[in-house]
């Protein structure tokens, strides 16, 4: 099995494990954080600087948060 995983349109080396928790560790690793809190100013740089923004306005202790808006994000 091969694996690619690419980021800012730049192709790295996976060199993780093959099991589904590996990859999906591998990945967030890579990726970073489902979600991130930002201010206003903090959210219109995000959207200048990226060309897909999923943003939810509202506590992170909401159930739509924690269970629709981080799984997806």
């Amino acid at each position: 099995m091969i694996i690619f995983f690419i980021r800012g349109g730049n192709p790295g080396d996976y060199e993780g494990g093959r099991t589904k928790d590996a990859i999906v560790n591998y990945v967030v690793k890579k990726s970073g954080p489902p979600s991130t809190a930002v201010d206003c100013d903090g959210l219109k740089k995000f959207i200048e600087d990226n060309k897909f923004v999923v943003a939810f306005f509202g506590a992170e202790t909401d159930a739509l948060y924690t269970e629709a808006h981080v799984p997806y994000a």
